[in-house]
C-alpha cells in the first residue's frame, strides 16, 4: 500500500442532469477536479471527483483508481455519493491550502485501485471561524469614521 499527499493549486466545477436507460431514469452530476502546480521536473496531477447519484448505492470497496502513474500528467478518479458534493466543494471554497491525500494497491503499475481518499487542510489556529461580511463592513465604516 502507498500514500500520495499533494497540494491543490486549482479546481473547477461543474454540474450535469444524465437521461438514459429503458425505462429511462434521470441521474444528478457534479464534478469536481483538481489540479497540482507542476512540480521541478515537470509532474502534474489532477483528481477527478465524481458525485453522481448512480453511486449512492456503490457496494465495492474500491473509491476510485489512479492511472497514467508512469507519465508527468498523472490521472486519479474518484467515485462518491451526490450527497457527498458539498462537504468537499466547501473545502475548496472556504479553506487554504487543501491537500489531496489517497492510499493505492500497487500491485498493477498500469492502473491503481485507490482504498482510500480524502481532502485535507493545513495546520490552523483554534477559534478561527469564518469571516463575516457583515463585521468586517462594520469594521470598515468604523474605521472611516474616526479617520474624518
Amino acid at each position: 500500500m502507498a500514500t500520495i499527499r499533494k497540494q491543490i493549486t486549482q479546481y473547477e466545477v461543474s454540474t450535469a442532469i444524465r437521461r438514459s436507460g429503458t425505462p429511462v431514469s434521470t441521474f444528478y452530476e457534479r464534478v469536481i477536479i483538481l489540479k497540482t502546480a507542476p512540480e521541478y521536473h515537470g509532474l502534474t496531477i489532477t483528481v477527478t471527483l465524481a458525485f453522481a447519484t448512480s453511486f449512492n448505492s456503490f457496494t465495492t470497496a474500491v473509491v476510485g483508481y489512479y492511472g497514467g502513474a508512469t507519465s508527468f500528467n498523472q490521472q486519479v478518479a474518484i467515485w462518491l455519493p451526490v450527497s457527498e458534493f458539498q462537504y468537499y466543494y466547501d473545502m475548496l471554497r472556504n479553506e487554504t491550502p487543501v491537500y489531496f491525500q489517497f492510499d493505492y494497491n500497487e500491485a498493477n503499475p498500469l492502473i491503481y485501485y485507490i482504498t482510500n481518499f480524502k481532502l485535507t487542510t493545513g495546520l490552523e489556529p483554534t477559534g478561527e471561524g469564518a469571516e463575516s461580511l457583515s463585521f468586517r463592513a462594520l469594521d470598515n465604516l468604523a474605521l472611516q469614521q474616526t479617520e474624518a
